[in-house]
Protein backbone atom coordinates (compact mmCIF):
# COMPACT_ATOMS: atom_id res chain seq x y z
CA UNK A 1 0.00 0.00 0.00
CA UNK A 2 1.21 3.33 0.72
CA UNK A 3 2.81 5.41 -2.08
CA UNK A 4 2.63 2.54 -4.43
CA UNK A 5 -0.79 3.28 -5.28
CA UNK A 6 -0.13 6.68 -6.12
CA UNK A 7 -2.97 8.16 -4.38
CA UNK A 8 -1.54 11.56 -4.33
CA UNK A 9 -0.83 11.48 -7.87
CA UNK A 10 -3.78 10.28 -8.85
CA UNK A 11 -5.38 13.44 -7.02
CA UNK A 12 -3.37 16.28 -7.73
CA UNK A 13 -1.62 15.30 -10.68
CA UNK A 14 -3.41 13.39 -13.10
CA UNK A 15 -6.90 15.45 -13.68
CA UNK A 16 -4.41 18.53 -14.73
CA UNK A 17 -2.71 16.41 -17.36
CA UNK A 18 -5.60 14.10 -18.41
CA UNK A 19 -6.23 15.89 -21.45
CA UNK A 20 -2.96 16.45 -22.91
CA UNK A 21 -2.57 12.38 -22.49
CA UNK A 22 -5.46 12.19 -23.85
CA UNK A 23 -4.18 13.31 -27.88
CA UNK A 24 -1.36 10.56 -27.74
CA UNK A 25 -4.55 8.49 -29.44
CA UNK A 26 -6.44 11.53 -30.39
CA UNK A 27 -3.87 13.23 -32.52
CA UNK A 28 -5.23 13.16 -36.07
CA UNK A 29 -1.76 13.22 -37.74
CA UNK A 30 -0.48 9.90 -35.71
CA UNK A 31 -4.46 8.54 -35.91
CA UNK A 32 -4.05 9.08 -39.99
CA UNK A 33 -0.26 7.46 -40.08
CA UNK A 34 -1.47 4.52 -37.64
CA UNK A 35 -4.35 3.94 -40.38
CA UNK A 36 -4.83 -0.07 -41.46
CA UNK A 37 -4.37 1.38 -45.33
CA UNK A 38 -1.23 4.24 -45.04
CA UNK A 39 0.76 3.88 -47.83
CA UNK A 40 4.19 1.59 -46.51
CA UNK A 41 6.50 4.59 -48.53
CA UNK A 42 4.55 7.28 -46.01
CA UNK A 43 5.07 4.89 -43.02
CA UNK A 44 8.83 4.48 -43.94
CA UNK A 45 9.46 8.01 -44.86
CA UNK A 46 7.72 9.26 -41.47
CA UNK A 47 10.53 6.57 -39.75
CA UNK A 48 13.43 8.28 -42.11
CA UNK A 49 12.75 11.99 -40.50
CA UNK A 50 11.64 10.50 -36.71
CA UNK A 51 15.29 8.65 -36.72
CA UNK A 52 17.48 11.40 -38.53
CA UNK A 53 15.65 14.29 -36.27
CA UNK A 54 15.20 12.60 -33.01
CA UNK A 55 19.41 12.54 -32.78
CA UNK A 56 19.21 16.09 -31.70
CA UNK A 57 15.89 15.42 -29.28
CA UNK A 58 17.39 12.46 -27.64
CA UNK A 59 21.53 13.45 -27.33
CA UNK A 60 20.85 15.83 -24.77
CA UNK A 61 18.84 14.09 -22.61
CA UNK A 62 21.59 12.28 -20.33
CA UNK A 63 23.14 15.86 -19.31
CA UNK A 64 19.23 17.55 -18.71
CA UNK A 65 18.08 14.64 -16.45
CA UNK A 66 21.49 14.80 -14.49
CA UNK A 67 22.28 18.76 -14.33
CA UNK A 68 17.85 18.73 -12.83
CA UNK A 69 18.78 16.61 -10.27
CA UNK A 70 21.83 18.11 -9.27
CA UNK A 71 19.58 21.33 -8.98
CA UNK A 72 16.87 19.04 -7.27
CA UNK A 73 20.03 18.85 -4.59
CA UNK A 74 21.19 21.84 -4.14
CA UNK A 75 17.21 22.66 -3.36
CA UNK A 76 17.12 20.03 -0.94
CA UNK A 77 15.25 17.62 -2.70
CA UNK A 78 17.74 15.19 -2.07
CA UNK A 79 16.33 11.51 -2.65
CA UNK A 80 15.04 13.01 -6.35
CA UNK A 81 18.27 14.33 -7.41
CA UNK A 82 19.63 11.16 -6.56
CA UNK A 83 17.40 9.17 -8.92
CA UNK A 84 16.88 11.28 -11.17
CA UNK A 85 21.06 11.43 -11.19
CA UNK A 86 21.02 7.62 -11.91
CA UNK A 87 18.34 7.89 -13.64
CA UNK A 88 20.24 9.59 -16.47
CA UNK A 89 22.61 7.01 -16.73
CA UNK A 90 20.08 4.80 -18.61
CA UNK A 91 19.66 7.19 -21.74
CA UNK A 92 23.20 7.58 -22.09
CA UNK A 93 23.97 7.29 -25.87
CA UNK A 94 20.00 6.36 -26.78
CA UNK A 95 20.64 8.57 -30.48
CA UNK A 96 23.36 5.87 -31.40
CA UNK A 97 20.22 3.55 -31.89
CA UNK A 98 18.79 6.15 -33.77
CA UNK A 99 21.85 7.19 -36.19
CA UNK A 100 21.83 3.10 -36.50
CA UNK A 101 17.75 3.27 -37.40
CA UNK A 102 18.81 5.99 -40.10
CA UNK A 103 21.27 3.58 -41.37
CA UNK A 104 19.16 0.36 -41.93
CA UNK A 105 16.27 2.55 -43.06
CA UNK A 106 17.58 4.98 -46.16
CA UNK A 107 18.71 1.26 -46.98
CA UNK A 108 15.38 0.03 -47.55
CA UNK A 109 14.31 3.66 -48.75
CA UNK A 110 16.67 3.19 -51.99
CA UNK A 111 15.50 -1.08 -52.14
CA UNK A 112 12.18 0.40 -52.64
CA UNK A 113 12.82 2.62 -55.44
CA UNK A 114 12.84 5.97 -53.75
CA UNK A 115 16.29 6.93 -54.79
CA UNK A 116 19.14 7.90 -52.35
CA UNK A 117 18.93 10.12 -49.11
CA UNK A 118 21.79 11.51 -47.97
CA UNK A 119 22.44 10.71 -44.01
CA UNK A 120 24.23 14.34 -43.38
CA UNK A 121 21.82 16.10 -45.46
CA UNK A 122 18.82 14.51 -43.06
CA UNK A 123 21.12 14.94 -40.30
CA UNK A 124 21.84 18.50 -40.82
CA UNK A 125 18.04 19.58 -41.32
CA UNK A 126 17.45 22.90 -39.37
CA UNK A 127 15.54 21.85 -36.66
CA UNK A 128 11.25 22.54 -36.66
CA UNK A 129 9.83 25.11 -33.93
CA UNK A 130 8.88 22.19 -31.82
CA UNK A 131 12.62 20.81 -31.58
CA UNK A 132 13.37 23.98 -30.38
CA UNK A 133 10.48 24.22 -28.35
CA UNK A 134 11.83 20.91 -26.64
CA UNK A 135 15.33 22.33 -26.04
CA UNK A 136 13.44 25.26 -24.35
CA UNK A 137 11.18 23.78 -21.72
CA UNK A 138 14.10 21.50 -20.68
CA UNK A 139 16.57 24.43 -19.81
CA UNK A 140 13.91 26.87 -18.22
CA UNK A 141 13.17 23.68 -16.12
CA UNK A 142 16.04 22.76 -14.98
CA UNK A 143 17.11 26.31 -14.56
CA UNK A 144 13.50 27.82 -12.36
CA UNK A 145 12.92 27.41 -8.62
CA UNK A 146 11.29 23.90 -9.73
CA UNK A 147 14.14 21.66 -11.52
CA UNK A 148 12.02 18.50 -9.90
CA UNK A 149 9.57 19.63 -13.07
CA UNK A 150 12.03 16.85 -14.62
CA UNK A 151 10.53 14.11 -13.21
CA UNK A 152 7.14 15.69 -15.10
CA UNK A 153 8.70 15.83 -18.27
CA UNK A 154 9.84 12.36 -17.86
CA UNK A 155 7.04 11.24 -16.55
CA UNK A 156 4.94 12.18 -19.09
CA UNK A 157 7.38 11.14 -22.20
CA UNK A 158 8.10 7.94 -21.00
CA UNK A 159 4.97 7.28 -20.88
CA UNK A 160 3.97 8.19 -24.24
CA UNK A 161 6.43 5.62 -25.37
CA UNK A 162 4.49 2.72 -23.45
CA UNK A 163 1.17 3.68 -24.87
CA UNK A 164 2.21 5.09 -28.75
CA UNK A 165 5.64 2.65 -29.21
CA UNK A 166 3.36 -0.39 -29.51
CA UNK A 167 0.97 1.22 -31.86
CA UNK A 168 3.48 2.54 -34.00
CA UNK A 169 5.35 -0.79 -33.84
CA UNK A 170 1.92 -2.62 -35.04
CA UNK A 171 1.43 -0.11 -37.85
CA UNK A 172 5.10 -0.02 -39.18
CA UNK A 173 4.60 -3.83 -38.85
CA UNK A 174 1.48 -3.97 -41.23
CA UNK A 175 2.82 -1.47 -43.39
CA UNK A 176 6.65 -2.74 -44.28
CA UNK A 177 6.83 -6.36 -42.76
CA UNK A 178 8.39 -7.48 -40.01
CA UNK A 179 11.89 -6.96 -40.87
CA UNK A 180 11.35 -3.39 -40.53
CA UNK A 181 11.10 -4.14 -36.41
CA UNK A 182 15.29 -4.45 -36.85
CA UNK A 183 15.37 -0.91 -37.99
CA UNK A 184 13.42 0.43 -35.13
CA UNK A 185 15.39 -0.39 -31.78
CA UNK A 186 14.96 3.18 -30.48
CA UNK A 187 11.04 2.42 -30.00
CA UNK A 188 10.97 -1.12 -29.83
CA UNK A 189 13.60 -0.65 -26.97
CA UNK A 190 11.73 2.60 -25.15
CA UNK A 191 8.25 1.01 -25.63
CA UNK A 192 9.59 -1.88 -23.56
CA UNK A 193 11.93 -0.30 -21.20
CA UNK A 194 9.61 2.96 -20.36
CA UNK A 195 7.03 0.92 -18.94
CA UNK A 196 9.50 -0.02 -15.70
CA UNK A 197 10.80 4.20 -16.44
CA UNK A 198 7.29 4.78 -16.07
CA UNK A 199 6.49 3.16 -12.69
CA UNK A 200 9.53 4.55 -11.27
CA UNK A 201 8.61 8.13 -12.05
CA UNK A 202 5.03 7.56 -11.08
CA UNK A 203 6.38 6.62 -7.54
CA UNK A 204 8.61 9.57 -7.34
CA UNK A 205 5.81 12.12 -8.42
CA UNK A 206 3.64 10.50 -5.81
CA UNK A 207 6.38 10.79 -3.28
CA UNK A 208 6.91 14.28 -4.00
CA UNK A 209 3.41 15.43 -4.03
CA UNK A 210 2.95 13.22 -0.53
CA UNK A 211 4.67 16.54 0.83
CA UNK A 212 3.84 19.33 -1.27
CA UNK A 213 0.31 18.51 -2.91
CA UNK A 214 0.16 22.38 -4.44
CA UNK A 215 2.72 20.84 -6.74
CA UNK A 216 0.76 18.95 -8.53
CA UNK A 217 -0.92 21.47 -10.95
CA UNK A 218 2.44 23.47 -11.87
CA UNK A 219 4.36 19.88 -12.35
CA UNK A 220 1.45 18.68 -14.64
CA UNK A 221 1.54 21.86 -16.42
CA UNK A 222 5.02 21.30 -16.87
CA UNK A 223 4.47 17.69 -17.68
CA UNK A 224 1.38 18.05 -20.09
CA UNK A 225 3.09 21.54 -22.44
CA UNK A 226 6.29 18.36 -22.86
CA UNK A 227 4.02 16.17 -24.18
CA UNK A 228 1.81 18.48 -26.10
CA UNK A 229 5.99 19.44 -27.89
CA UNK A 230 7.13 16.34 -28.17
CA UNK A 231 3.76 15.28 -30.26
CA UNK A 232 3.96 18.26 -32.40
CA UNK A 233 7.49 16.61 -32.99
CA UNK A 234 5.83 13.86 -34.19
CA UNK A 235 3.69 15.34 -36.32
CA UNK A 236 6.64 17.45 -38.11
CA UNK A 237 8.11 14.37 -38.93
CA UNK A 238 4.97 12.95 -40.61
CA UNK A 239 4.79 15.90 -42.47
CA UNK A 240 8.83 16.26 -43.14
CA UNK A 241 8.05 12.47 -44.36
CA UNK A 242 5.45 13.49 -46.72
CA UNK A 243 7.95 15.97 -47.96
CA UNK A 244 10.22 13.55 -48.67
CA UNK A 245 8.00 11.87 -51.01
CA UNK A 246 6.73 14.72 -53.03
CA UNK A 247 8.29 15.01 -56.84
CA UNK A 248 12.25 16.55 -57.26
CA UNK A 249 12.19 16.18 -52.90
CA UNK A 250 14.83 18.30 -51.46
CA UNK A 251 16.14 18.42 -47.87
CA UNK A 252 15.76 21.73 -46.25
CA UNK A 253 19.48 23.34 -45.46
Amino acid sequence: MGHRDNVHLTRCYVPHVSEARQRITDDPKLRGLLAPDVPPARVLAFLIQFSARGVSMTEPVEGWITRAGQRCTELGFTRLGKVLCEHAKHEAGHHQLMLDDLALLRERWVSMGHGELDSAQLLAQPPTPAMTRYVTIHEQTIASEMPFGQIAIETEIERMSTVLGPALLDACRRALGDDVLQSMSFIGEHAALDVGHTAMNEAELDRLLAEHPELGAPLARIGGEALHIYLDFLGDCVNSGDRLLEPDASLPS
